[in-house]
C-alpha cells in the first residue's frame, strides 16, 4: 500500500496531474493494476480491495503482463465490455 501511496500523490489538490488521475479513476469503468507480480498475494488483496472500495463502480483487476496472470479476464473484460457498447475505442 505505501508504494501505491507514495507514486499516486491523490491527496495533492495543487496538482493538476493528480486532479486529472483522480478523476480518471472516479470515471472509470474498469481499472487494471498491472504488475501484480511484484506483490505477494497480501499486498495484492489489499492493493485491490482500497481500489475497489475507493471506486464502486468500477471493476477492478489485478494482472501481470510478465506472466500472462489475470491477462484473459482482462480481455475477456474488455472484449464484452465493447460488445455491450460499455467502453468505445
Amino acid at each position: 500500500m505505501t508504494a501505491l501511496r507514495t507514486s499516486l500523490p491523490l491527496d495533492d489538490t495543487e496538482s493538476d496531474m493528480s486532479y486529472l488521475f483522480g478523476k480518471q479513476l472516479q470515471e472509470a469503468d474498469v481499472i487494471a493494476l498491472n504488475k501484480i507480480d511484484l506483490l505477494d498475494a497480501a499486498e495484492a488483496a489489499a492493493v485491490t480491495a482500497d481500489l475497489r472500495e475507493r471506486y464502486p463502480t468500477a471493476t477492478v483487476l489485478g494482472y501481470s503482463a510478465k506472466t500472462g496472470e489475470g491477462l484473459e479476464q482482462l480481455v475477456s473484460l474488455w472484449l464484452g465490455a465493447r460488445a455491450t457498447g460499455v467502453l468505445t475505442s
